[in-house]
């Protein structure tokens, strides 16, 4: 049998519980998928990939923010997928990829209450938050201004004892990238003080067309001068591995060529049935 393999990325709610001052959705994170279930909407899919000899080798979700969601469309969809993966372990295998775990993306604010559900299952966790962390609270913050760090450095400590993945990612402006010292500072704390793999580390790039005219992008030349900075302060220490890899992943062509079709390997399904 041939299959086509992709990376499911399944957006559950458009809502989410932060109001970053550089979201390009601005107003737009609220719920609006009138009757559409969650796991109703993941489980059609599927059943129409599996007619169509199409496997999702990786379910991710992804938002808004996943962990708006009640607790109980949350546990649901994490232990479909969960019980996907392990139905269809030798299709996936065959096709060269690993069996994973549930993955999410999450801005790490509302953790706690979905923490029973992410140890049950193993879940993976790639969180985000600002670098220098002393910037984090001007821009991401709550939709009535609150600030959000203290919460999400508590919430990543009920993270320990989970053995899966506990990542996070970075966007940066010019406005962040005129605070080297203290990135290379801040890095350095997660990975001392964090349960966070700080080798599995991203560094992305913030750019002026979803940034609310709040923050400015960061030239090419002052890309290079991160790089050769990060390079210089962290090659051939504990995080030689991430400067190295995946720290700049999402910098090269690899990643991201900003196609308007990635259906080559990922597929961007929203809860209302949109792609």
């Amino acid at each position: 049998m041939n299959y086509k393999y992709i990376h499911l990325l399944y957006v559950p709610t458009m809502a989410c519980n932060m109001g970053c001052k550089y979201c390009y959705l601005e107003d737009n994170t609220v719920e609006n998928c009138g009757s559409f279930q969650p796991l109703d909407t993941l489980e059609y899919a599927i059943n129409k990939f599996k007619e169509s000899n199409v496997v999702p080798f990786n379910i991710s979700l992804h938002g808004g923010e996943v962990t708006t969601l009640n607790k109980d469309d949350f546990y649901n969809l994490i232990k479909y997928i969960y019980n996907y993966y392990q139905d269809n372990k030798d299709v996936i295998i065959n096709g060269g990829f690993r069996i994973g775990s549930p993955h999410i993306k999450t801005n790490l604010y509302d953790l706690k209450k979905h923490i029973d559900t992410i140890k049950e299952f193993n879940v993976s966790v790639s969180g985000s938050l600002d670098l220098p962390l002393s910037m984090h609270d001007e821009y991401r913050v709550t939709k009535g201004g609150g600030k959000t760090l203290d919460r999400i450095l508590e919430n990543i400590k009920l993270l320990s004892d989970i053995p899966n993945k506990k990542k996070v990612s970075a966007t940066i402006f010019k406005e962040h990238f005129e605070h080297l010292d203290e990135i290379v500072e801040d890095i350095k704390f997660l990975h001392k003080n964090t349960c966070l793999d700080m080798n599995d580390f991203n560094f992305m790039i913030g750019f002026d067309y979803n940034s609310n005219d709040i923050l400015h992008h960061i030239s090419e030349d002052e890309q290079v001068e991160l790089y050769k900075r990060m390079h210089q302060e962290f090659d051939g220490t504990d995080l030689d591995f991430g400067v190295n890899g995946p720290w700049f992943d999402e910098f090269g062509t690899g990643y991201c060529t900003n196609c308007d079709n990635c259906g080559e390997k990922f597929f961007l399904l929203e809860r209302n049935g949109d792609i």
